[in-house]
């Protein structure tokens, strides 16, 4: 009922069926709808937040603040300090493996098999789900290698 109106002012501007016009009623306004003087202005934005500055500054001129603790702080931030920075001396583990399907919900790609050999030697599938327009694709492989799902990709 709300796409009514919309969908026979659709109709009467694409149709030229006088007796169609003589059914919807159409109103003339002497004046707009919308006021002018309520028009949205423009609004002035800084070029770059002030704590931006410095950041930008270093990584453009390396030029690092004139308070040495600032100095330090900017210093340790940086990708080329965080590769001289101490490596964390955690204890080694082994890989545990992620048995829930969630982290990979937001890829939409999956590999199902191993299946029953089909014709020509495929025993997998490839599944892929288009997030937005949900569009699936499936391909039948042999083997899982890197370049056939770069192919299927």
């Amino acid at each position: 009922m709300e796409n009514s109106y919309a969908d026979a002012l659709l109709k009467l501007a694409s149709s030229r069926d006088s007796d169609l016009i003589k059914a919807i009623p159409v109103e003339k306004l002497n004046q707009p709808s919308i006021d002018e003087s309520l028009a949205p202005t423009a609004m002035t934005i800084s070029e770059s937040p002030k704590w931006m500055k410095k950041i930008i500054a270093y990584l453009t001129n390396q030029v690092l603040s004139s308070d040495r603790q600032e100095a330090q702080k900017q210093c340790r931030r940086a990708a080329k300090c965080q590769k001289f920075a101490t490596i964390p001396k955690l204890p080694a583990q082994n890989l545990t493996p992620i048995t829930s399907p969630w982290p990979f919900t937001k890829w939409r790609i999956d590999f199902i098999g191993p299946l029953p050999i089909g014709r020509s030697g495929v025993k997998f599938v490839v599944v892929e789900v288009d997030y937005f327009t949900k569009w699936c694709k499936a391909e039948l492989l042999a083997k899982i290698m890197e370049e056939n799902t770069w192919k299927f990709l």
